[in-house]
């Protein structure tokens, strides 16, 4: 079970946790009770009650027989989609905030930005993935990029904006 709990370092620091194993555990030891069949029941009632609607499980033999399920496999499961787009970088910042992992790639001519792609973990999907677009022909400087994001969210920053502008500014003014 450890080997597919790979969260970063910093991640497992911030939350005071020592390591990945520590927050592993057997359930049996909680509730001797529990058993597969009780865990995957309970599931199911919790997917149905979070997201309404009726249905009954299907075995997963009779899902594998159905082509688009064949076709979202191998969709997902195919180096592109799991990596996407990761070219090398020429610039690599990473950190860990309250709210989730950033890591930020850049490519830079001439001191300025000419690509950015944000990795990260956090809750708000679509903030973070605005995020990147809005660093692109910034200088690679903390103060620009802080600059940058405040001006981007004139009438108000949201948290995770705030907090990346503030460890710009406080952290990397002078990357070069």
């Amino acid at each position: 079970m450890v080997r597919y709990l790979q969260p970063p370092a910093a991640k497992l620091k911030a939350k005071g946790i020592d390591s990945v194993k520590s927050r592993v555990a057997n359930l049996k030891e909680f509730n001797e009770s529990l058993s597969i069949d009780v865990i995957k029941k309970a599931i199911f009632t919790s997917f149905l009650k979070e997201y309404g609607g009726e249905g009954s499980p299907i075995s997963l033999k009779d899902l594998a027989l159905k082509d688009n399920v064949q076709k979202l496999y191998k969709k997902y499961s195919s180096q592109q989609w799991i990596y996407g787009n990761s070219p090398d970088f020429d610039v690599q910042l990473e950190h860990h905030f309250d709210w989730g992992h950033v890591d930020f790639g850049f490519h830079v001519k001439e001191g300025m930005i000419s690509h950015c792609q944000l990795y990260s973990d956090a809750m708000d999907g679509d903030l973070i993935a605005s995020i990147a677009p809005l660093l692109h022909e910034v200088p690679l400087n903390g103060q620009a990029l802080a600059e940058r994001l405040r001006n981007s969210f004139p009438h108000s920053i949201p948290q995770e904006a705030h907090d990346i502008a503030f460890w710009f500014e406080h952290n990397w003014t002078n990357m070069f």
